[in-house]
């Protein structure tokens, strides 16, 4: 195993970044329809995520 250091300010650099990443996350899933377990077909999930199939 290998052991890694950072120093304390790209630490708290890191955490602020996830901790943000888990807030897009939450607000994403508030705007999810209340049935989750409906399918979406391929299209749907290329709109959603905004790219092109």
């Amino acid at each position: 195993m290998e052991t890694i250091t950072v120093n304390a300010e790209e630490w708290n650099e890191l955490v602020r970044k996830i901790d943000r990443i888990a807030g897009f996350i939450e607000q994403l899933a508030e705007r999810l329809p209340a049935d989750n377990n409906a399918w979406m077909d391929e299209a749907q999930v290329c709109g959603y995520l905004k790219v092109t199939a």
